[in-house]
């Protein structure tokens, strides 16, 4: 499918999401809004999907006014606003922590929408936060944890199931802090493990560049590194959960911002060798399909729509419409994360291990992740997680065979 054969819904969510319209897209939004006929669902969608608060860069366009309801116009300046004044938390909560990490002698790395709202949309109504996350090198990781700490931060991190669990996971963000209802995500790697690629966060960091963010002088990641991270961001939330249209937002701007400056080259190249040459096209493709990103079409020379980027554009499509319960029928058909992490285990020692660990794991985990209130309701509750496993696995083989 392509963007012509979209419902009037999404083809306008995407269309008022675009920072530049000509006159042709404003004539063409005109007619959609005469046309749609359930403004209750498109502020909805909009809304679940961070865009609404983007739809206000064309109000004073008098064609757009004039064809959007004053309620959704007003509604959308109320999602703004509300934005730009949790945004402005955010920011000065990062500010504090770059002078402390200046202090600490730390090179912080700012990721995902500190840094995009900042310095690829410049305006901080119009990228959605819901927390702060940087990058550190592995030698920092503990310096950081000081310096949060001594500076009123407190670390909240979820216990994995253990320490065995926690090696397979690589999770990317090892600590996680809060103060006044702002989280940080303390990453030294992009992604976490378990995936079929593999992106070096060391590779990111020896290119990263300096400039000058809040009147501080910082390390960011590169142009080309920078629009990688952003893709390999939607592939986690595409197929793993809770994506929001307006990443694929992120990636227009991005290019937009940085077209002279991306090496699609040093993508290519980056992407064969970290294993997500795959992943990576394949949202370049929906990229362009949908939102007409200026892609050079040398990149999809060897691109085949082959199952993967039927799943995913199937996935997005989903997203775009809001058909949640097909999202969860796909979901169904996809192998449980334990099983995976089982499958890859090296020997049957290891398999062992890692399946009597995640059977029985630690009471701290088990008081966090089922939320239990008394000590006395962890035992009980490993047999509620044995029967929400075989479940998991029952449902997965009824939806493969049928």
């Amino acid at each position: 499918m392509a963007f012509n054969q979209l419902n009037v819904e999404s083809k306008l969510m995407i269309l008022l999401s675009k920072s530049e319209l000509n006159s042709e897209k404003i004539i063409e939004i005109e007619r959609l809004c005469n046309s749609l006929s359930d403004w209750k669902f498109f502020i909805h969608q909009s809304n679940n999907n961070y865009l609404s608060q983007l739809y206000t860069l064309h109000f004073s366009n008098k064609i757009i006014a004039n064809s959007i309801p004053i309620t959704i116009q007003n509604e959308c300046w109320k999602v703004y606003h509300k934005i730009l004044a949790e945004n402005i938390r955010f920011l000065v909560a990062f500010d504090e922590i770059l002078l402390n990490a200046k202090k600490y002698n730390i090179s912080i790395i700012p990721l995902k929408g500190i840094f995009l709202a900042e310095k690829i949309y410049k305006n901080q109504g119009l990228r959605h936060l819901s927390d702060i996350d940087f990058l550190v090198n592995d030698h920092d990781l503990e310096a950081v944890r000081k310096m949060m700490i001594e500076s009123g931060w407190v670390l909240s991190n979820t216990p994995q199931t253990n320490t065995y669990i926690a090696k397979q996971l690589l999770t990317a963000h090892p600590y996680t802090f809060s103060k006044n209802k702002i989280f940080v995500e303390v990453h030294n790697r992009i992604h976490s493990g378990g995936q079929t690629f593999e992106i070096n966060s060391k590779d990111y960091i020896s290119r990263s560049i300096e400039i000058n963010f809040l009147k501080h002088k910082i390390f960011i990641l590169s142009p080309t590194d920078l629009l990688q991270h952003t893709l390999i961001h939607i592939v986690k939330h595409l197929f793993h959960g809770h994506l929001k249209i307006a990443s694929f937002c992120d990636v227009r701007e991005v290019i937009k911002k940085h077209e002279s400056q991306i090496d699609w080259q040093l993508l290519l190249e980056s992407s064969e060798k970290y294993n997500a040459k795959k992943e990576i096209i394949t949202i370049l493709f929906i990229s362009k399909a949908y939102w007409n990103c200026d892609i050079p079409d040398l990149l999809f020379l060897d691109f085949k729509k082959d199952e993967y980027y039927l799943k995913a554009e199937k996935r997005f499509l989903n997203y775009l419409n809001g058909d949640y319960q097909k999202l969860k029928d796909l979901d169904l058909q996809n192998e449980p994360t334990n099983l995976i992490y089982l499958k890859k285990q090296k020997g049957i020692l290891n398999k062992i291990n890692y399946l009597s660990n995640d059977l029985f794991p630690s009471q701290d985990y088990m008081r966090n992740r089922y939320h239990l209130s008394s000590t006395f309701l962890i035992f009980p509750f490993y047999f509620y997680r044995w029967g929400l496993g075989i479940r998991k696995l029952f449902r997965n083989l009824f939806f493969k065979k049928s």
